[in-house]
C-alpha cells in the first residue's frame, strides 16, 4: 500500500486567472481537469504520481505526463519529496483553488453596449 505524502502547509492562491492560450490547453484535458479536482478538493493535501495515477484509474507514465504539462503553466507545484517504492516520488499540490477565465479584451473601438 502506497504511503500519502500527507500534509503541507504551503498555501494555495484563492483564484488563478487563465489568461492565455497555453493555459486554456491545460485544463482542456480531461484527465488533467480531474487530477485538479483531486488536488483542489483537498487543498492542504499533497499527492505523488503513484497514488493520483491509481486514484483515477490510468497508468503511472501517463499520470506522470500530466503532471508535468500542470506543473509547467503553474497549476500544481512539488512540495516535498519522499522516498517510496525504492525510489524518490515528488509529491504535488494545487497552487490554486479555483481557476477563471478572462477572455481578452476585444480589439478595436467597438464594444457591446
Amino acid at each position: 500500500m502506497a504511503h500519502q505524502c500527507g500534509e503541507s502547509a504551503a498555501a494555495a492562491a484563492a483564484v488563478r486567472v487563465l489568461d492565455g492560450v497555453s493555459a486554456l490547453r491545460a485544463v482542456a484535458d480531461p484527465i488533467r481537469l480531474q487530477v485538479l479536482g483531486v488536488l483542489t478538493a483537498e487543498p492542504q493535501q499533497a499527492y505523488s504520481a503513484r497514488q493520483l495515477a491509481h486514484r483515477l484509474g490510468i497508468t503511472f507514465s501517463l499520470m506522470h505526463y500530466h503532471l508535468r504539462v500542470l506543473t509547467e503553466e503553474g497549476m500544481v507545484r512539488v512540495v516535498n519529496q519522499r522516498t517510496g517504492h525504492g525510489r524518490a516520488e515528488r509529491c504535488f499540490q494545487t497552487a490554486q483553488l479555483a481557476l477563471r477565465w478572462e477572455f481578452p479584451p476585444a480589439s478595436g473601438g467597438d464594444q457591446p453596449g
